[in-house]
């Protein structure tokens, strides 16, 4: 009972000793244990790294909210526009009507079309290119080289974007961002004026392109009468992802991105304009600081 009482006493005495009011004596940088314990049921705050030399998540007072806010409203409207591709063949993107012909389908379709198809992915893709330049900013006031770290980042969005495009669904665009990453770099010091002129010249040159390819076309060749659509390979598609075993789903997935999403990736000229738009509006505004 004595050494209970003793055990008790020397407890206590530790913990009053805890709980002693620091003094200006200590130790700079020393672990304060007079903190109070957090409040129950709250969670502790996790912090990440300020440290100026270290390059990754950044903390949250760091971050922009109007970016991350437009981020996440691009991010829903990417979402809303190829909903009818995740529940159809890419064969019939621009014709969903054919499985869909219902009022209310066309009348959603033609909402989304509208108000959403194409609007939402270019906002995005402006994001990145002004995200790009907010991270070689910062990596260089902390004196960090940004090609110490950028191209793990963009690799590492090619592995993301293979896989989602070979393995979950074709029309991924992620691979995509990362090729128009890895060229994005090639501007990563130029003047502003060049790349302005770079922003503005790569979407005229595709209007160009395809304006005198139009023109070519409507002398040279007579417009073919339409076919009706063949729904045999589409129903076929579907038939596989409803019933078909994994392997097979496996390899029209395959089949899929390398018909349909692989070409896609020449999209990149178009989204690289948009990236190097939004380039140059974060160096504008820096210069304008």
């Amino acid at each position: 009972m004595d050494a209970d009482n003793e055990g008790t006493r020397n407890q206590s005495g530790t913990d009053a000793r805890l709980r002693v009011p620091a003094t200006n004596n200590a130790e700079p940088g020393a672990a304060d244990l007079t903190d109070p314990a957090p409040a129950p049921g709250s969670d502790p705050k996790p912090e990440l790294s300020r440290d100026p030399t270290l390059v990754g998540p950044v903390a949250g007072d760091d971050r922009i909210f109007y970016i991350d806010l437009l981020r996440g409203m691009a991010l829903f409207g990417i979402l809303a526009a190829n909903m009818r591709a995740f529940f159809a063949p890419l064969d019939v993107y621009d014709n969903i009507k054919l499985l869909y012909p219902g009022t209310a389908d066309r009348i959603a379709q033609a909402f989304i079309d509208t108000f959403i198809q194409g609007k939402f992915v270019t906002l995005f893709s402006f994001l990145f290119g002004l995200g790009f330049a907010v991270q070689m900013t910062r990596a260089e006031a902390r004196g960090v080289r940004f090609l110490s770290f950028y191209p793990r980042r963009l690799a590492a969005l090619a592995m993301f974007g293979l896989i989602h495009g070979i393995a979950i669904w074709a029309g991924d665009i992620l691979f995509t961002y990362s090729v128009a990453g890895a060229i994005l770099l090639l501007f990563r010091n130029r003047k502003q004026k060049t790349v302005l002129w770079w922003a503005g010249g790569i979407p005229g040159g595709i209007f160009l392109g395809i304006t005198v390819a139009f023109i070519v076309a409507a002398i040279r060749f007579k417009p073919a009468p339409p076919k009706p659509p063949n729904l045999a390979p589409i129903q076929h598609i579907v038939d596989v992802y409803a019933h078909g075993s994994f392997l097979q789903i496996m390899r029209q997935n395959w089949l899929g991105w390398f018909h349909d999403g692989l070409p896609a990736t020449l999209a990149a000229i178009y989204v690289l304009y948009l990236f190097l738009l939004g380039l140059w509006v974060c160096a504008l505004e820096s210069s304008s600081i």
